[in-house]
Parts: structure tokens; sequence; C-alpha cells
């Protein structure tokens, strides 16, 4: 036997009123007056729970938040940082802005296209940039390409059309991601320890630092939680990695590692490989496609020729304000507090033992030790 964690209730879903996001920490502070909740508590949120505007296209949109990618889209369950009377803080994940650098780029006036060589990096279809203003440089035939002009413009001197470019100071969506190449890998090891995944791939032709995606459900491994009994797919689409770019660490001609996880310290099972999907690995080839024409074609539809670009002229990352707008009725779950060690308060030793909203621990009475017939005392430190 061994001892059980009860915790002090039952699981209650609630509205918030209001919602503070700091995206460089990572810390949401939601309100609901009069909580009554503690550090104790766990909260995990339903997909589309929280919409907000951000800064990043001036709010003129709104976004639901968690997505079904998100770092805390699958009903994770977040440890409450801190609370006061009316609100409490958890960690849904950091997002800093992070800038990327072009080192070439298309243009196609008569749809708005523009494919930018970014490097390698972890964007996806629907996801949002802004380009740093006037740092891409272009020439055009329309005077035969004597002179050079930057993008996106501001109104005013150097914008023939007089107002400033639609993309100018705003956020892009991604509409493609560049694949080089597909492949199919034919072996696979997972270390559940440390969340490593060694693929073969014959003659896979990748440095490290490259990106791959791994198809949803397409390696398939048997493991010794049940005798390898039955088999399991992988990444499944609830899983942190699944269409992510994940980085390549190359081991030898055939073989590469990625880090996709490590399994909870009660569930590292040996894993045995059995099969892979047919290419099943894609190959991303360093490019992303966006539009920068709100109403196509432009008012030049000459032939654009490029010529450089500014350090960090491409924006990711959500580093922007955020303004909360609503949520979705009963779309958070508070999970009830359990007992816990903690170092915060400690009358001797390095840790105490918490208990919260009526939270216990309990120990089958016929396995416990011997203390023999004679009485016996035990002491400890409470504090109410």
């Amino acid at each position: 036997s061994k001892i059980t964690n009860h915790p002090g209730g039952s699981n209650v879903n609630i509205t918030p009123t209001g919602a503070t996001y700091d995206p460089d920490t990572g810390q949401l502070a939601l309100t609901l007056n009069n909580h009554g909740l503690s550090v104790g508590n766990k909260v995990s949120f339903a997909i589309n729970a929280l919409t907000f505007s951000c800064a990043m296209d001036g709010n003129s949109t709104n976004h639901q938040y968690p997505r079904a990618d998100d770092p805390v889209g699958q009903g994770q369950q977040l440890q409450i940082l801190k609370t006061t009377t009316n609100t409490f803080t958890v960690n849904v994940g950091a997002s800093p802005k992070k800038y990327l650098q072009v080192t070439g780029a298309s243009y196609d006036p008569q749809t708005g296209s523009m494919v930018l060589s970014v490097g390698a990096h972890n964007l996806n279809s629907g996801d949002s940039i802004r380009l740093k203003p006037n740092s891409l440089i272009f020439t055009c035939d329309q005077d035969s390409n004597a002179t050079e002009h930057s993008y996106p413009r501001v109104a005013g001197t150097g914008n023939p059309s007089g107002g400033q470019d639609p993309v100018y100071e705003t956020a892009i969506n991604v509409s493609s991601v560049g694949i080089q190449t597909t492949l199919t890998s034919t072996g696979a090891v997972y270390e559940p320890s440390n969340g490593t995944l060694k693929l073969t791939v014959t003659n896979h032709g990748m440095q490290s630092g490259n990106r791959i995606k791994i198809t949803t459900d397409s390696l398939t491994f048997t493991c010794t939680k049940d005798n390898n009994a039955t088999q399991h797919t992988y990444p499944r689409s609830t899983d942190p990695v699944d269409n992510q770019w994940l980085e390549v660490k190359v081991i030898d001609n055939d073989t590469i590692g990625v880090q996709v996880g490590v399994s909870p310290a009660d569930e590292q099972y040996v894993h045995t490989y059995v099969t892979s999907g047919s290419n099943n690995i894609a190959r991303q080839d360093e490019t992303i496609t966006i539009n920068v024409l709100s109403t196509p074609p432009s008012t030049n539809t000459t032939p654009h020729t490029f010529v450089r670009a500014l350090e960090d002229a491409v924006i990711t990352g959500g580093g922007y304000a955020h303004t909360f707008q609503s949520a979705v009725s009963n779309s958070v779950t508070i999970y009830p507090a359990s007992a816990r060690l903690t170092a915060i308060e400690k009358r001797s030793g390095t840790k105490s033992l918490k208990l919260d909203s009526g939270s216990y621990l309990s120990y089958a009475l016929s396995t416990v030790p011997a203390f023999g017939t004679s009485d016996f005392t035990i002491e400890m430190w409470v504090r109410p």
C-alpha cells in the first residue's frame, strides 16, 4: 500500500470576468470576485475559452485561446501560483517577440504573394508575423531597376499610392511553409527518461539545426506498460510536438534525433518500434509565404528584384499587449487542492506538509509498521 492523497472537494467550472496576460513571463491573471482559491488548486482551460485582442494588429481582431496546439491547449492542469481576493494567477507559457533574418525574397505583384527565406523556424500556416517597416529592399522594372525601394512603407514621401502599404505595422498571416522534401523513417528509438526520439532515415542529407515535422499518428510502437500487447501511434493530436517543427540533431548519415518530451516519471516504459507511415517526415525548406496586398494586383505590376533586408526584418511571437474581451461560460475548470510539500513555510528541515481546503493523507493501517502494545506519542508542529 501507499499513502493516498485526498483532494479537498470536487471539480468546479467557472467563468472569469477578466484576464491579464504577460507575454514575457507567460503569467495569466484571471479575475473572479471572492473566488476563495489557493495556491494548492489547479486550473485547466477548454479550447478557445478566452478571447483577447492584441496590439500586434492594433486590437482590430479578436483571437481565442488556448488553441488546440498551444502548450496548455489539451486540458493540462496548471498550478495556481498566487492569489488575491479577486484574482488568481497561472503560467500558460511565455510568448516573447522573436526575430527572423530574411536572406532572400520573391514577390508577385499580380497576386501579392511574397516568399521569404528566413532560416529554420517554427512557424505554421495561420500563424502571424509582422514586417519591420522599410526592412525589405527591392528594385523593379518600372525604372529599369535604377533605384531601390524599401517595404512596407508608411504613407507619404516615397509611397506612390499616397497611403501606407497594407501590411505596414500590422499582423500578416503565414499562408504556407515551404517543404524541401518528404522522407520515410524505417526505425525509431524513444528514450522516455530524456525525451529523445532517434529516427532512422536512410541517407537523410540533413544538418543539425534543420527542422522536420512528423505526421500525426505516423509512428507505431508497442510498450511494456501492457507487455507489448497493443500498438499505439504517435505523435497523437494531443501531444505537444504534433504539428510542430522539431529541431534536428544529426547522429549519422542514416539517423537523426529530435526532442519530443520526457514521459512522466510513472510512465517511462520501454517502447518498441513497429512501423512508420509513408513519407511521414517533412523537411522544412526554411521559407514562408505571405500575402502583402489587400486588393491585388499591385499598382506596379512590373517584376521586382530582391536586393537585401534589414536585420530582424520578420517579427514573430506575441510580445504585444493583450486586451481581454470575453470568456466562454464555465470554460475554466478548478481542481480541488491536494496535500503537498512546500518549502515556503517550515518549522525545521527543508519542507513542511501543507493541507488546503479539506485535503488529507491516508495510509492503510494494516501496513503501518507495528508500534507495539505500549503507549506512544507522535509530536508535530501545526500552523493553523
